[in-house]
């Protein structure tokens, strides 16, 4: 066990996992200009101590490292206690663990045809049980089916209408703790991004907009919106998420499960 700095145990990290720079970036929404700085402990590149705080946080996510860890070392002498044995005998841990997982799939996908087979079968014998079966009815029966069937003939349609604005948004947002996955579909156009806050201040960010080097929410300027593309994927970084509202088109994204100070966003708008 040794002393290492936080870029050391990143590189260290992303190379034990056979990943790449643009592998990383990728995964995070990260340029790669940006991993390259931490990595090489650059964080003058950086507006200010919450990004690179924000940035570590998606870094250690993507390697599967404790973001605590990092944080600590960030806020101290950038110094980590890292043991390489202990790394080798994860990695051969999760290569293992892969393996297994990769012989398990013949015997699933041997389960997944079985299963459809029997279904295919146990529809068909029914369907070919109803089509058989010996239906009777009396001449009154027959004759009140012949006049409804006219009469439904002899009657138009109604006609049922659904607001279209219903079917042309729809948001779908998983995760918790500190990170937010968010999809969102709507009319194949641009879409206006808001963030606001209520009696508080907070520092945000949204990548590929004005907004990118980011700006400060305070009660005097308490709003930003901004015009999103289809079919780009977008990261918003939140200093504060309580009293902080998100709003996509029309739709409200739901923060409730973001128990964390601060929080990540990864946005894609779907066409």
């Amino acid at each position: 066990m040794r002393k290492k700095t936080i870029g050391e145990v990143l590189r260290l990290a992303r190379v034990n996992q056979k990943l790449t720079l643009a592998d990383v970036s990728k995964k995070t929404d990260i340029k790669t200009d940006y991993l390259k700085a931490l990595e090489n402990n650059q964080y003058e590149k950086f507006p200010n101590a919450f990004y690179v705080r924000s940035l570590l946080r998606k870094y250690a996510w993507a390697l599967d490292l404790d973001e605590q860890i990092l944080l600590e070392a960030y806020d101290t002498d950038n110094t980590v206690v890292y043991d390489e044995i202990e790394l080798a005998e994860n990695e051969e841990f999760r290569s293992r663990k892969y393996k297994n997982r990769s012989f398990s799939l013949p015997l699933f996908y041997f389960l997944v045809v079985a299963l459809s087979i029997i279904i295919f079968v146990t529809y068909y014998v029914w369907q070919y049980a109803n089509t058989t079966t010996p239906q009777f009815a009396s001449s009154d029966s027959y004759s009140l089916v012949s006049s409804s069937s006219i009469e439904d003939r002899s009657t138009p349609p109604e006609t049922s209408t659904t607001d279209s604005s219903s079917t042309k948004e729809k948001l779908e947002v998983t995760g918790e703790g500190n990170y937010l996955t968010v999809k969102y579909r709507g009319e194949s156009q641009t879409t206006q991004l808001t963030i606001s806050a209520s009696n508080t201040s907070s520092w945000i960010s949204v990548t590929n907009t004005d907004l990118a080097a980011g700006t400060t929410l305070t009660p005097t300027q308490s709003s930003q919106t901004v015009t999103l593309s289809p079919n780009t994927t977008y990261t918003i970084t939140l200093g504060v998420v309580k009293g902080v509202t998100v709003t996509v088109g029309s739709q409200k994204i739901d923060l409730s499960t973001l128990t964390s100070d601060s929080a990540i966003i990864t946005l894609t708008i779907e066409s």
